[in-house]
Parts: structure tokens; sequence; C-alpha cells
């Protein structure tokens, strides 16, 4: 998951360059629901105002907690939320309407066997294969979940 969260960091630099280290904060949600709520609702108190927050979220399970927290501290105008998995309550989060859960990453497990059928043939050929390799993954928004139901 520690990879997850430092590729999310990265990318939020490479948009928002003029960021300073100090405003980035890494909080142990456990990838779970219950303790990141706890975890984001202990942060959001220790604040002196009410900023505007970016959260990348290691899971939906994680995005979910923080956004109980953010309802919970009276703050969720301001902030909005990134999770990674589209679980079934995330889709339904966002299929409100009126969610700061922005979107998901969906890791298409679907493309994973393919991909990893020829990671070993190329192996098993004696190949050099990169020491990271990746598959497709696709971002889902509140857009997209309203484009998907009124399609059924």
């Amino acid at each position: 998951m520690q990879s997850l969260i430092t590729g999310a960091f990265d990318a939020i630099h490479q948009f928002l360059r003029g960021l300073t280290p100090e405003q980035f904060a890494e909080i142990d949600g456990r990838g779970s629901r219950i303790p990141s709520r706890t975890a984001a609702g202990d942060f959001l108190k220790k604040l002196p105002d009410k900023p505007r927050i970016l959260v990348a979220a290691a899971t939906d399970s994680s995005a979910l907690g923080v956004l109980d927290a953010a309802r919970q501290g009276g703050c969720e105008s301001n902030i909005a939320v990134m999770g990674q998995d589209c679980i079934p309550d995330a889709i339904e989060e966002m299929r409100s309407g009126k969610s700061s859960l922005i979107g998901s990453i969906s890791h298409e497990a679907n493309s994973y066997s393919p991909r990893l059928i020829q990671l070993g043939v190329s192996l098993l050929r004696g190949y050099a294969v990169p020491p990271d390799n990746y598959v497709r993954c696709r971002v889902v928004t509140p857009d997209s979940v309203k484009r998907d139901s009124e399609g059924e």
C-alpha cells in the first residue's frame, strides 16, 4: 500500500507544483473504515481552521472512513477524497450525487491474469522482465457512475 500512497503524492505534486512537503500528511488508517475514521478525525481536530483538503486514500474503505470523520467534524464541504478499489459502498456513495468522494481507481482485476501469464511465459523463456509491471487502471467518478447507471 505504501507504493500506492507514494505514487499518489508524486502525482499530486506534479499537478500542484506549489505545494511544499509540509502541506502533505500521511495518516495510517490501516486500509479500513473504522481505523481511518478515527485517524482522520484525530487529524482534522488538530487543524486550527478548516482548510481545503485533498485525500488520496489507499483503499475505498479508508476513503469512506475519512468521509465519515469529515461529516462528523462538519467539514465535508472542505474535503475531496479519492479512493481505490471501486467497492460497492464507494460506488453507492458516488451515486448519491452529493458526496465529497470524487472518485475511485478500478484496478481492473480481470486484466491481471493475461498479463501474469505473459510475464510467466517470458520468465520461462529466459527473457529479462522489468522489476515493476503494471496493469491498466480506470478512474471511476460520480459522472461515470451516473452514465453507467443511466445505460442500464
